[in-house]
């Protein structure tokens, strides 16, 4: 439409980073709330394309990072009931899960809410949702919705053309995974130095994340 400029996310490549995180994260025993088991989970909201890349992005970054490390993955089948996520949640953890990744919109409100409540690690997702529940959310995957509006604004200050469509990724900081007080304090240096790793990997080329199609 004429006036109407798009900004797509690369929501696989921060689904990606959410994956490695946790696969390392299970396997570091010495960590409260990381169990024996190495399980990790997905639970997304309504089963729709985009929640689905996400999934393959976090599957991938698991895989990539440790493919003995086992996803559990499961949907709420709504994204706007929070109850239906902290139930699903809930399944996740007791099939051996400890830390799980969500993507589930206002569903996604209760699998916050049951880390707290069951004693595990949730990551969040598109904002820093670390506030929610401190010490629960290890991190979040983000969507930088503020990185996108002032790449466009600032091109419309400098008069350069304005393009149709503005896809951001983790090359041009417009993904990312929440590096707050809460990762900063539960994560272990060790692993943060391999998620940047890998995170530089992503940016140079050298991995190419699975999606969805």
């Amino acid at each position: 439409m004429e006036n109407v400029k798009s900004a797509v996310f690369k929501q696989n490549e921060g689904a990606f980073l959410a994956g490695a995180l946790a696969a390392l994260l299970t396997q570091e025993t010495s960590i409260d709330k990381i169990n024996a088991e190495k399980k990790v989970g997905f639970v997304g909201g309504a089963d729709m394309p985009v929640i689905r890349d996400y999934q393959a992005g976090f599957e991938h970054g698991v895989r990539y990072t440790d493919s003995t490390v086992e996803v559990i993955a499961r949907y709420a089948g709504d994204h706007y009931d929070p109850a239906k996520g902290k139930e699903t949640a809930y399944m996740t953890i007791q099939s051996g899960a400890d830390v799980i990744f969500q993507a589930a919109g206002p569903t996604g409100l209760g699998i916050l809410e049951a880390a707290k409540e069951y004693n595990f690690y949730a990551i969040g997702v598109d904002t820093d949702q670390g506030y929610l529940h401190p010490g629960y959310i290890v991190s979040s995957m983000l969507k930088r919705v503020d990185t996108a509006v002032y790449t466009i604004v600032e091109s419309i200050h400098k008069g350069e053309a304005i393009e149709d469509v503005y896809t951001f990724s983790v090359a041009n900081n417009g993904i990312g995974l929440a590096r707050n007080e809460y990762y900063d304090q539960i994560v272990p240096q060790a692993i943060k130095d391999r998620i940047d790793e890998i995170e530089q990997k992503i940016v140079n080329g050298e991995i190419e994340v699975d999606t969805y199609e």
